[in-house]
């Protein structure tokens, strides 16, 4: 019943629903690209395949036994051949494979001694000098991507906690959530690694994210890693997305249905502003970039919505459903971009809707052919997730 309940929750955001959106500018300028979209009328079959954009799989299945058992995945890089997946709540631990799907080691350190942790809340990968940061009750622990600790930096901040962080040119950078209100409540710091000191700070939630400064977890970062370039930003409300080389705006959404600053008076939490708000847009979120276009995710009427950027046609498109015709023939549920290098991208088969790729196995629902597939009809309920690769497909 509990993985159930989970499930209906993360199909909120990922299923699919009929929504068709109607792009109508583009442009760019200081707010960077400006795509509108507005879905003023229900329509069916506004559906694209994932065939379109990338090509056939392969399929990594994460190496299950008592060492590695992941409970939930909160995050997963791929870095320097290597897979890190995070587990906040169970294991309170990150575990890392080979692009094979073999178990390496676990990173962590629970306990209340020096350099330990009791929870765990986010990570980071420095690529250059492969290291890792894991962020853990207010402080960074640095390790060597070999699971060796190097020492613990304590985040000076009073006022506020970190909720995620990403290393950027040197620096960490961490959203935060504000314990005081006013138009200084700044939700991006910069941090020295080195000593924990925040160097700047940017982005008022008041003006920024509708004034939303209350916990909000939508099982995803609000940083999104881009392979070879450039991490971007979008809190829970935010109608841009930010680069953070100069936080700057790299998309900027217009729709009628943009949240705003009266739609979040008297609101709690998320269980609030989703029964009060159904009609509004919120969560950007899915974020994938490359050198052919650009693909990210957001939340309109309880639904979510594609938008796909072609960088060749400089021209944005507006979809209610990315169908993933190259593992399923039925898809149920959206494609779940954890990251991506500069040859492809990977696919998470997210715990809380496993139990849907198992009765698809049963069911004879995936596609002839697909890599592994032999291996996939072994798993069960205590199989640790499946990662599907998809290369790019060539641009000319």
């Amino acid at each position: 019943m509990e993985k159930r309940i989970l499930a209906f929750i993360v199909l909120l955001f990922m299923i699919s629903c009929s929504v068709r959106g109607e792009n109508k500018i583009f442009t760019w300028n200081k707010e960077g690209i400006i795509i509108n979209i507005d879905v003023p009328v229900m329509k069916e079959n506004a559906t694209i395949k994932l065939s379109s954009l990338v090509a056939k799989p392969r399929t990594i299945i994460l190496e299950t036994k008592k060492e590695c058992l992941l409970g939930a995945v909160d995050k997963c890089i791929v870095s320097g051949g290597k897979i890190f997946v995070l587990d906040t709540y169970h294991a309170k631990a990150l575990f890392v494979f080979d692009l094979n799907g073999t178990f390496i080691t676990r990173i962590s350190r629970t306990g209340k001694g020096p350099g330990e942790y009791l929870s765990i809340s986010d990570f980071t990968i420095d690529e250059n000098k492969k290291e890792v940061y894991i962020l853990a009750n207010g402080n960074l622990l640095q390790y060597k991507v070999d699971g060796m600790f190097l020492k613990s930096i304590p985040i000076k901040i009073y006022d506020r906690s970190a909720m995620f962080i990403q290393y950027f040119q040197g620096n960490i950078f961490a959203y935060v959530q504000n314990y005081k209100s006013g138009n200084e409540d700044k939700m991006l710091l910069k941090i020295d690694p080195v000593t924990g000191h925040v160097i700047e700070e940017y982005l008022s939630s008041l003006e920024h994210n509708c004034g939303w400064n209350e916990y909000t977890s939508f099982g995803h970062s609000f940083f999104f890693p881009v392979a070879g370039g450039v991490p971007k930003l979008a809190a829970a409300f935010m109608h841009t997305l930010f680069s953070l080389d100069n936080i700057s705006p790299a998309i900027t959404i217009q729709s009628q249905y943009l949240s705003t600053k009266k739609d979040l008076l008297g609101v709690k939490d998320m269980s609030d502003f989703s029964r009060i708000n159904y009609q509004k847009l919120y969560n950007m979120n899915n974020y994938l970039e490359c050198s052919r276009f650009i693909y990210f995710n957001a939340i309109v009427k309880k639904a979510p919505v594609s938008v796909i950027y072609d960088w060749n046609t400089n021209s944005p498109k507006v979809f209610s459903f990315l169908r993933n015709d190259l593992v399923y023939k039925e898809a149920k549920f959206l494609p779940y971009f954890v990251c991506s290098d500069n040859k492809g991208v990977y696919d998470l088969v997210h715990p809380s809707v496993f139990y849907l790729f198992l009765e698809d196995i049963e069911n004879d629902n995936l596609v002839k052919g697909l890599d592994k597939i032999d291996l996939l009809r072994k798993l069960d309920e205590e199989s640790n997730p499946v990662i599907f690769y998809y290369e790019f497909k060539d641009t000319k």
